[in-house]
């Protein structure tokens, strides 16, 4: 009997040594996972992207690193992948301690940048400048691919950055033109410069912004005459729609200002080239 019942007790102290030497194991691999300097382990355990071999949160720890050089380097390495790097990039962003560096990332590479437009776009109402600052640099190296950030970027326009915004939407040129109806209330902003540089939104988008002919006819009477000219230019780029205006820009003809006078002339040519041989 004393043997039978010692063999239960053996049985369940094996067990218990073969579990604790399990834990050990298993403690002992993830800790050599969390360690390991390169971080494939865990990489390939969380799922994330990698780039050059190294996985976002590699390239994290580098950017993080105390040594100025060793950060440095890494957002080297990061812009000279470009579209290769862009996956490990962007989730990049939405690390608290890289989304800085990740957005200054973005606002260099230029067009390998195409492919994260919607988080550019949600970063224009971060309530870091920074962020939103960066946003807007990447876009608008994107030009005409930004165009996906339109709706996004015709909500900023009643902003502190609807300048930065306007220009972001020059350079996406025709694709611009479902901002048009907020550009035309930027055309009597109280800052001239923010006025003359939704003209020339307009005068890039051409004849989809024939929507805004009164607010432009309106401001060939702007007292900025550098205002004046550029909405004689979108009156002009506007085309034939924009014949209406042809009164307006006949009297600019007699500005004081060259530059005005002859964008007006310019614009008159490109509506009703007939008109300049009538009488004023």
């Amino acid at each position: 009997m004393g043997a039978e019942q010692r063999s239960p007790l053996k049985r369940r102290a094996g067990i218990r040594h073969w579990a604790i030497g399990l834990l050990v194991l298993v403690v002992a691999v993830v800790v050599a996972v969390l360690i390991e300097p390169t971080g494939v382990p865990y990489g390939w355990l969380t799922g994330e992207q990698f780039y050059d071999g190294r996985p976002t949160s590699y390239w994290e720890r580098r950017l993080r690193a105390r040594e100025p050089s060793e950060r440095t380097n890494s957002i080297k390495s990061l812009l000279d992948g470009g579209s290769a790097a862009l996956p490990v990039t962007r989730e990049l962003l939405a690390r608290a301690d890289t989304r800085r560096t990740a957005f200054e990332i973005l606002a260099q590479i230029g067009p390998p940048a195409k492919d994260a437009v919607s988080e550019l776009a949600e970063a224009l109402t971060d309530s870091d400048p920074l962020v939103r600052e960066l946003a807007l640099r990447a876009l608008k190296r994107l030009g005409p691919d930004a165009a996906p950030a339109v709706p996004a970027l015709a909500q900023r326009l009643r902003t502190a950055d609807r300048l930065a915004v306007l220009q972001v939407l020059q350079d996406i040129r025709a694709g611009a033109k479902e901002a048009v109806p907020h550009v035309r209330q930027a055309l009597s902003d109280p800052d001239a410069q923010v006025r003359w540089n939704a003209a020339e939104v307009l005068a890039r988008v051409g004849s989809a912004a024939r929507d805004a002919l009164p607010e432009l006819i309106a401001g060939l009477n702007d007292k900025d005459s550098k205002v004046r000219w550029h909405f004689a230019e979108a009156l002009g780029k506007i085309g034939s729609a924009a014949k209406s205006a042809v009164p307006a820009l006949k009297a600019l003809l007699d500005d004081p200002e060259k530059r005005v006078r002859d964008e007006a002339r310019r614009a008159i040519i490109r509506i009703d080239p007939q008109a300049l041989s009538e009488s004023r």
